[in-house]
């Protein structure tokens, strides 16, 4: 599943990005090409870039009057290219308001592709924290013992 995106105003409102979002192992791809909007000549090569799941902490969707309103937030800045304009730590794009049933869609599938890397994440740190405990018992407990003539001596240190 994708969905169609624009991003206004780059390059000083010279030019705005159309493009297309998927989601594609564990990441999300930003797939696009920058347009000319004064005389419509230039048009760039298709490119893409991926923004790694773990990073997205939030996605909102938002209908306007002419066009919805597609938000993703991140807990880190991502290394996007050049064109794209992030305000703080969220880059907003544009979705026709025709695609906005699809843009809620894709909101839920993104979201839940979000969740579920967490929650495999989660497993995997309680695994680690029960396979430490379980090893922790199974090492033999240390006692020491006064000695008068060695002072405390470990009872598990051979002589």
């Amino acid at each position: 599943m994708s969905l169609p995106f624009k991003q206004k105003e780059i390059y000083l409102g010279l030019a705005e990005i159309h493009g297309l979002l998927r989601v594609v192992d564990q990441s999300l791809e930003l797939e696009y090409r920058v347009k000319d909007t004064t005389l419509g000549f230039l048009d760039s090569s298709v490119k893409s870039c991926r923004i790694p799941l773990r990073i997205i902490d939030s996605v909102e969707v938002e209908k306007k009057w002419f066009s919805g309103k597609f938000e993703l937030t991140f807990n880190r800045i991502p290394d996007l290219d050049n064109p794209f304009q992030l305000e703080g730590n969220s880059l907003k794009l544009s979705v026709k308001k025709i695609d906005f049933e699809k843009a809620k869609s894709f909101r839920s599938k993104l979201m839940y592709e979000i969740l579920e890397r967490k929650l495999n994440n989660l497993d995997e740190e309680e695994k680690e924290e029960y396979d430490y405990h379980k090893r922790d018992q199974a090492e033999p407990r240390r006692t020491s013992q006064r000695n008068n003539t060695n002072g405390l001596e470990n009872m598990l240190r051979e002589e």
